[in-house]
């Protein structure tokens, strides 16, 4: 009979001790459920922002895109301009050689012309220079926004220098031909 009660009181205390395991297992178990949908809810936060991120990405690229291409444009106007230039500074030079009245006046001119090609030609080594640390940025940081919003920035505020270039080489243009006209 005593080992019996012995028997049966081991038996109790490892029912008792199995049940608490159990519980505890239980508890661990919930817990690792609890941390595993937290680690879930997280990656997909941060996929969430990933997308949006390469969706901005995606959209400056675009408009640095556009910029270069705009840049690009103004090259062949300037390049364009300048052939006219030198075709002028040649007419003028050859009419102040034969027009001994405005020889003065006419190399004055041609002066201001070729200083003027000079500062186009800066100019457009300075772009050229420009477009091609846009295109090696754009290559190495496509995923940073921030330098491609400041790149966006320089290359829009280039691109009004050069148009007020250009307006101003077309002025100087058509001052020269109504000079030349005269003539």
């Amino acid at each position: 009979a005593a080992s019996v009660e012995r028997l049966s009181k081991e038996m109790k205390n490892f029912k008792e001790e199995k049940e608490k395991e159990h519980e505890l297992l239980t508890i661990e178990k919930q817990a690792t459920e609890n941390e595993l949908s937290n680690w879930k809810e997280t990656v997909d936060s941060l996929n969430e922002k990933l997308a949006k991120e390469k969706t901005v990405t995606v959209d400056l690229d675009k408009e640095l895109d556009e910029a270069t291409i705009k840049l690009t444009e103004h090259e062949t106007t300037i390049e364009s301009l300048k052939g006219e230039l030198d075709q002028t500074a040649a007419s003028v030079e050859r009419l102040s050689k034969e027009m001994k009245n405005f020889k003065e006046e006419k190399e004055k001119e041609h002066e201001l012309l070729t200083i003027e090609k000079q500062a186009t030609e800066n100019e457009l080594s300075n772009w050229k220079e420009t477009v091609d640390s846009l295109n090696e940025k754009l290559a190495k940081e496509k995923t940073v926004t921030v330098d491609l919003d400041k790149e966006l920035d320089e290359a829009t505020i280039k691109l009004t220098e050069h148009e007020t270039t250009i307006e101003s080489l077309k002025g100087e243009l058509d001052q020269t031909a109504a000079s030349v006209e005269r003539l």
